[in-house]
């Protein structure tokens, strides 16, 4: 029928064929949530992973600077 339908990597723009029209998609709006849950009163290895887990989230995290700790509430 002579048309079709791809998705490619944005490269293949570079390389052009003739008769082929490229079009950016737009980005996706999505929102993803991410926790670290673990058992009040847990040490050790478990609670370094779990702070060294939560300082990290909240690091790349655009709605909150600080890590949340063990108890604190979702605001």
């Amino acid at each position: 029928m002579g048309s079709g339908l791809s998705l490619l990597p944005d490269y293949h723009r570079r390389i052009g064929m003739p008769g082929v029209v490229y079009r950016p998609l737009k980005p996706p709006n999505i929102v993803k949530h991410l926790a670290v849950v673990k058992k009040k009163g847990a040490g050790g290895a478990v609670n370094n992973f779990f702070h060294f887990s939560a300082d990290i989230l909240a690091a790349t995290s655009s709605e909150r600077k600080e890590p949340r700790r063990q108890g604190e509430s979702v605001p």
